[in-house]
């Protein structure tokens, strides 16, 4: 059976998969638009692939903190919460 996700973990999902996404096209870019440098080293490789690390983890952890603010907000609505103001129609 299909189970549904959280907002915020879905939210952690598609920001680790942009993440991912920007990555793999920055390996095909020059080191001055913001490329990685040489992959021909051992060492050039883990530093390389660390980079690839922290990206996702600091997009994934930005779209958690973002995904709960939203649903947050969107909960606050619902409930006709005062800390959240309504438009009125004039």
């Amino acid at each position: 059976m299909h189970r549904r996700l959280a907002l915020p973990l879905r939210w952690a999902r598609d920001g680790a998969l942009l993440a991912l996404a920007l990555s793999v096209a920055a390996l095909f870019l020059p080191l001055e638009w913001g490329g990685y440098p040489g992959w021909s080293g051992g060492a050039m490789i883990v530093q390389n692939l660390a980079a690839v690390a922290v990206r996702i983890a600091v997009f994934a952890l930005i779209a958690v903190m973002l995904g709960s603010l939203w649903s947050r907000i969107r909960h606050r609505r619902h409930q006709g919460h005062a800390a959240t103001p309504r438009r009125r129609a004039f």
